[in-house]
């Protein structure tokens, strides 16, 4: 997270999402000197371990807009020079890709419409690429693998990395190596 990020010594770091794997990126992220690191996760438990670990202060997140408006209030309240958010939560139902997840205007409608084809790992997709925020999927998840996320990432400009980190795709080949 620290390389991939670019972190240098007194920049704000935010971790976004406090699972096991990332709640080690709060502790590793000290390495780089930062002024603060700030945890954001939905878990108060998440929440707490990350205080534990070492970050400096804590928020919580809500879902598709409300993620939107936490992540630009996140990046202003806390003055981060840069995010980057990495998914490594991997309890969520595989979701074959369907109509919801061709376009962004379909995505958006299914979005609108509760759409169970969503899955949360969408959801943050969606909140980082929207935010121009890079997105690093560790997870075996579709998140931001389907052709509407796609198409947002390109008109953004935003990098969209990853599949899984724990098959033959390493952290090395799919994040830090151009």
């Amino acid at each position: 997270g620290g390389l991939a990020g670019r972190v240098r010594p007194g920049d704000t770091v935010a971790v976004v999402g406090c699972g096991p794997v990332w709640l080690a990126a709060v502790a590793t992220a000290q390495l780089f000197s930062p002024s603060r690191i700030v945890a954001v996760d939905v878990a108060s438990t998440r929440l707490d371990a990350a205080k534990r670990l070492g970050a400096d202060a804590i928020a919580t997140a809500g879902e598709a807009e409300q993620l939107v408006a936490d992540i630009e209030k996140f990046r202003k309240d806390n003055g981060c020079d840069r995010l980057v958010m990495i998914w490594c939560g991997s309890t969520e139902t595989y979701i074959e890709p369907g109509a919801a997840h061709a376009s962004i205007k379909s995505f958006e409608a299914a979005l609108d419409a509760d759409d169970q084809t969503i899955a949360p790992s969408m959801l943050y997709a969606y909140a980082a690429i929207k935010t121009r925020t890079p997105f690093i999927n560790g997870a075996p998840n579709l998140s931001a693998d389907i052709p509407a996320l796609y198409e947002m990432a390109r008109e953004l400009a935003v990098p969209v990395a990853g599949k899984d980190f724990k098959t033959g795709q390493t952290l090395m080949k799919t994040v830090i190596a151009p």
